[in-house]
C-alpha cells in the first residue's frame, strides 16, 4: 500500500496548526525541546511514522489527526521532571525510574487542564507503554485490554527509539530493529499489529545499509513496494582492507567505504549491472551515517 506524503504532510501541517492554538500546550512543547532534545524529536519522528502507518490503513482523517496529535504530545509529562534528572549520564536510580514511569499520567492531567478533553487521545497516551503479555505500565493492561492504536504507538515507539542516533551511539539498522520486533511479537507486542507495522516499514526500510546480489554496498533511498528487492539505493564505490594476518577478524568488513564518492541507482529499472538486495548490512561496521547521506539525494 502506497502511502501519498502529501496526505501524511498536510496531516501534520494541521496537528501542529492545532497545537499552535493552545499556547500553552505548544510552550510545553519548547519546554521539553529544551530539557531533552532526544526526547523532542523522538516524538516528532514518531508521530510522522504513525500517522504514515494510519494513512496506509486508510482510517479516518479526523481519527488519524487525533492519533498523530496524542503521539507527539504523550511525553509532554516529561516536563514534569528537572532537566539535570532526564539528562543525567549516569542513568536514573530505581526511585525516579518509578517516578518517570507516571510521566503518561501527567501528560493527561495537563492536556486536561488546557482544554484537551479527547477519549482517544487520552487512552493512547495512558496505554503506550503498555504490554501485550501485561507486563507494561502503567496499569499492567494485557491483550484485548489494550487499544488497536496503542498497540500501534508501542510499536512505533520503540522503532522510532532503537534506529534513532543519539550521541552515544548510531543507531541501529532498521532490519535488525525488525527483526527484534518480530522476535517480541507475542510477548511486548500484539502478532496482528506486529504484522501491520512490519509489512508498512518494509523489511528493508529507508536508510538501511545493504548488500547486491552484484556484490555493491548501498542505502536504500526510497522504497519499492511492488518489488521490494529492488528500491531505489544509495550505491557505494569501496575499497578493500588489506589486512595482516595477525590482525583478521571476521567480524570486521574487508572492504572501506569511499565516501563522497556514490551513485544514485533505481533497482527496478536496473539492467542486472547492480542487481538486487541479497541481504542487510549494519551500517556501523562500516563507520557511516545515513542519515547523511539520505539527506544528499
Amino acid at each position: 500500500m502506497l502511502v501519498r506524503e502529501d496526505i501524511v504532510s498536510s496531516l501534520m501541517k494541521d496537528i501542529i496548526l492545532y497545537i499552535e492554538n493552545h499556547i500553552d500546550i505548544l510552550i510545553a512543547m519548547v519546554r521539553l525541546k529544551g530539557i531533552t532534545k532526544y526526547t523532542y524529536s523522538h516524538s516528532v519522528n514518531t508521530a510522522v511514522l504513525c500517522v504514515s502507518v494510519a494513512t496506509s490503513l486508510k482510517l479516518n482523517y479526523a481519527d488519524i489527526k487525533r492519533f498523530g496529535t496524542g503521539v507527539l504530545l504523550a511525553d509532554l509529562g516529561m516536563t514534569s521532571y528537572p532537566s539535570r534528572m532526564i539528562s543525567r549520564p549516569s542513568g536514573l536510580s530505581k526511585k525516579e525510574i518509578e517516578e518517570v514511569k507516571k510521566h503518561p499520567k501527567y501528560t493527561v492531567e495537563f492536556l486536561k487542564k488546557n482544554g484537551v478533553n479527547d477519549p482517544l487521545i487520552e487512552t493512547m497516551i495512558i496505554q503506550h507503554h503498555e504490554r501485550f503479555d501485561g507486563t507494561g505500565y502503567p496499569n499492567g493492561l494485557k491483550g484485548d485490554e489494550i487499544h488497536p492504536i496503542s498497540k500501534l504507538f508501542s510499536i512505533a515507539d520503540v522503532y522510532t527509539a532503537m534506529t534513532a542516533t543519539r550521541p552515544h551511539r548510531l543507531g541501529i539498522p532498521p532490519h535488525m530493529v525488525n527483526a527484534e520486533i518480530l522476535k517480541l511479537s507475542g510477548s511486548q507486542f500484539d502478532p496482528k499489529i506486529t504484522k501491520i507495522f512490519i509489512k508498512h516499514i518494509s523489511v528493508f526500510p529507508i536508510g538501511n545499509m545493504v548488500e547486491l546480489t552484484s556484490g555493491r554496498l548501498a542505502l536504500v533511498a526510497d522504497q519499492n513496494r511492488s518489488d521490494p528487492l529492488r528500491p531505489l539505493v544509495i550505491v557505494f564505490n569501496t575499497k578493500k582492507k588489506i589486512k595482516s594476518l595477525d590482525k583478521l577478524n571476521k567480524d570486521e568488513p574487508g572492504v572501506t567505504i569511499t565516501r563522497g564518492n556514490w551513485e544514485l541507482v533505481d533497482l527496478s529499472i536496473d539492467k542486472g549491472i547492480f542487481g538486487k538486495i541479497k541481504r542487510g548490512l549494519d551500517h556501523r561496521q562500516y563507520n557511516i551515517n545515513p542519515e547523511y547521506y539520505l539527506s544528499q539525494v
